[in-house]
């Protein structure tokens, strides 16, 4: 589906940039309704997308619960995992997500 587009601000026109995407949504996206709403990923890339980034932030909680993490970044992704969790069963409940 990947034909040139921006994501905040980044252009997406190959795979491996969206490996990229993959790889740190937070960076790409403001929230993950930003995810939901982009006209330029399929529904099973969106899923990919809110996958990885509900990895990374139970990694932060594992660090958090470990010592290891940074307070604010953990302070940010516990807001985000609510609104990942959110968007993933918006877009597994819906078809007419593409």
């Amino acid at each position: 589906m990947l034909s040139g587009h921006f994501v905040n601000n980044k252009e997406i026109t190959s795979r491996s940039q969206l490996d990229a995407v993959v790889c740190d949504p937070a960076d790409y996206f403001e929230s993950p309704n930003a995810v939901l709403t982009s006209p330029y990923f399929s529904k099973a890339e969106k899923m990919r997308i809110l996958q990885s980034w509900k990895q990374f932030c139970l990694q932060l909680e594992i660090a958090d619960e470990e010592g290891m993490g940074r307070n604010e970044e953990i302070a940010a992704n516990r807001t985000h995992v609510g609104q990942i969790m959110d968007a993933i069963e918006i877009l597994q409940g819906d078809e007419g997500w593409h």
